[in-house]
């Protein structure tokens, strides 16, 4: 599966606090991609800094881009240029690569 780190931590995060992880009006598959990870914790994951299996079916995913835009940073507006800030500093401090 291909899946963004940051992606991943927050399943992890969400199973962690017990939070109910259902279908999200943005039509994300972040609902079926959890279910996958907790069914099976030796799922292969592949690690990218692009859209991945949870963007799959989301209203705000065009051409492979997040169109969506974020209010709570000054530093950034894009949700896709946020997103993959955060994936390339999780990584670096991990010492993981893309791909």
């Amino acid at each position: 599966m291909k899946i963004r780190i940051h992606h991943f931590f927050d399943i992890i995060r969400d199973f962690g606090s017990g939070k109910e992880i259902t279908p999200h009006p943005h039509g994300h598959s972040y609902h079926r991609i959890a279910k996958l990870i907790d069914n099976d914790a030796t799922i292969e994951m592949e690690l990218l800094i692009a859209s991945d299996a949870i963007c799959e079916g989301c209203s705000h995913l065009v051409n492979g881009i997040c169109d969506d835009i974020i209010t709570h940073r000054t530093d950034f507006s894009g949700k896709e240029d946020f997103n993959n800030h955060l994936d390339v500093r999780i990584m670096e401090v991990c010492g993981l690569k893309a791909n």
